[in-house]
């Protein structure tokens, strides 16, 4: 119980990491195209996390299937991102990123048998709510969701992302979640490599020592923290927590977005953002937080139950 509570805080921690993507990402979208930047994130992952993990790489070739399938859905959600945003706006795709735990809970009931519990599903429909309030506050200009091209690659990516959750899950029981992360990036360095030589070549590469200082500063972050920290608390935390606990962040991360343009953008803080992410966060402590409390609750000490 107390694994599945700091599990659960391991989650929100990647949760608020993955709020400040967007800013950062802006930042480095300025000077550089968005496949040379995925590939570059993947390739600062690799520096960080080859020299922690080489004494386990036989293991990890051992379970080079498990790696290859984790790593693929996980980068495929990266890439069909980055390409179906351009077409589509930014309300579009918060909403369909936050069915992300729905699907995982279908998803995870089918591949793992798990439980559905009954406060989940209130709070996924909390948080959901929240999302919508959130996001039409947030582009009242009337410039709706974009070309259906563009929808349908943020659906598939969507898929992608919960498939990659629900999948982690079952791989974590026979790799660690170092493994897992540094097997992920090796597949996502190489495809990422790939997808970027098809459609961007090199153009963006011979940028990089011409960057800012802005524009370093917000690589490292995506690269480090989006990259390293946040991907490692996301897979330690599946290991003892669940999909759908780690796919409910998906709402704090969306209202750390939001709060993010009030912090640094100096936004106004609206009654609707206020109200959407009293929503969100009561979704998510419904989802993750109670089901362990109500758990604790109805468990009798050791001692007691002995007598």
């Amino acid at each position: 119980m107390r694994s599945h509570l700091l599990a659960t805080f391991a989650l929100i921690l990647s949760g608020v990491i993955g709020g400040f993507a967007a800013y950062f990402s802006k930042i480095i979208l300025r000077e550089l195209p968005p496949l040379t930047i995925l590939f570059l994130r993947m390739s600062i992952m690799l520096v960080i996390l080859l020299p922690l993990t080489y004494k386990y790489l036989p293991h990890l070739l051992k379970h080079r299937n498990q790696i290859f399938a984790t790593g693929i859905f996980w980068i495929g959600n990266l890439i069909l991102f980055i390409i179906g945003i351009q077409y589509t706006t930014a309300i579009a795709s918060g909403i369909i990123y936050a069915g992300s735990p729905i699907v995982v809970l279908i998803e995870d009931h089918l591949l793992n048998q798990a439980k559905v519990d009954s406060r989940q599903i209130i709070g996924i429909f909390l948080a959901l709510f929240g999302v919508v309030i959130v996001v039409i506050d947030s582009n009242t200009s009337g410039i709706g969701f974009g070309s259906v091209a563009g929808i349908i690659l943020l659906l598939l990516a969507k898929m992608s992302y919960s498939t990659y959750l629900v999948i982690s899950k079952r791989y974590s029981q026979h790799i660690s979640p170092l493994g897992l992360t540094t097997g992920a990036a090796i597949c996502g360095w190489v495809i990422s490599g790939i997808v970027m030589g098809m459609y961007e070549g090199t153009s963006g590469l011979v940028k990089v020592p011409f960057l800012s200082v802005s524009a370093w500063i917000a690589l490292l972050f995506i690269g480090i923290l989006l990259g390293v920290v946040m991907y490692f608390l996301v897979q330690w935390g599946i290991k003892r927590a669940s999909p759908l606990v780690a796919a409910s962040m998906i709402y704090v991360t969306t209202f750390i977005s939001a709060l993010s343009g009030v912090w640094i953008l100096g936004e106004k803080l609206t009654f609707f953002l206020f109200l959407g992410g009293i929503f969100m966060l009561s979704g998510v402590y419904f989802i993750s937080i109670w089901p362990i409390l109500a758990t604790r609750r109805h468990t009798k000490p050791p001692f007691i139950s002995n007598l």
